[in-house]
């Protein structure tokens, strides 16, 4: 317990507020892929001395991608049950971050809740900061699929083993957030009209940036 609780004071100490962002001129993309959608915190200025590398025509990432990327999320909209929230199927940030790419998907959504598959320690403890320290954020605790215990059934959802008691539940809420998305979108796309390549070419070169990020802090 002493453990869970140095971790969740560790997050709310180096938790990165919206506004800090801002003013460090960080930018966001948000893309759908099929059913998923991704969203990348992103520094534009060292993704565009990556463009006006040498290293850009042959994708070498490596030398330059700690630099660019600050947070990554795939994001899995749900339709009925779990209380029609999004499922974060992938999430990876620099440290301090993970709240703040969380509050961004949570903005866009009914909600977001953990993966249904597996949690990363890292996810955990975020859902942890969410359940223990986060008075503006709601929760609302799913009932089991399988065996369901309430008539009704938009909170019916996969439980996962929890003992946490945070990961079969969906968050909602946040404060202020629609006051930094804005200026972090509008960044992204002031920057994607400046650079030299293509605004298609941009979009997609964040998104491989973001993916690479979460390849190589995970696998």
């Amino acid at each position: 317990m002493n453990k869970i609780r140095t971790l969740v004071r560790f997050i709310v100490e180096s938790a990165v507020t919206g506004e800090q962002a801002t003013s460090n001129e960080l930018a966001l993309v948000r893309q759908k892929e099929g059913h998923v959608i991704v969203y990348v915190l992103y520094d534009p200025r060292a993704v565009n001395q990556f463009i006006e590398s040498s290293d850009y025509p042959k994708m070498n990432l490596s030398p330059h991608l700690d630099n660019m990327v600050y947070g990554f999320l795939a994001v899995q909209p749900h339709e009925g049950g779990c209380w029609d929230a999004s499922e974060i199927k992938n999430a990876a940030a620099k440290q301090g971050y993970g709240p703040l790419v969380y509050d961004l998907a949570m903005s866009d959504s009914n909600g977001i809740m953990p993966d249904r598959i597996s949690v990363s320690k890292d996810a955990q403890n975020i859902w942890q900061f969410y359940a223990k320290k986060r008075s503006d954020v709601s929760r609302k605790k799913f009932d089991d699929f399988n065996e369901p215990k309430t008539e009704e059934s938009n909170d019916d959802c996969t439980l996962v083993d929890d003992p946490t008691d945070t990961l079969n539940y969906a968050y909602d809420g946040g404060t202020n957030v629609s006051s930094y998305k804005a200026k972090l979108l509008l960044t992204h796309d002031r920057f994607s009209e400046e650079t030299k390549i293509s605004k298609k070419q941009v979009e997609n070169l964040l998104l491989t940036l973001g993916r690479e990020f979460f390849r190589k802090k995970y696998d």
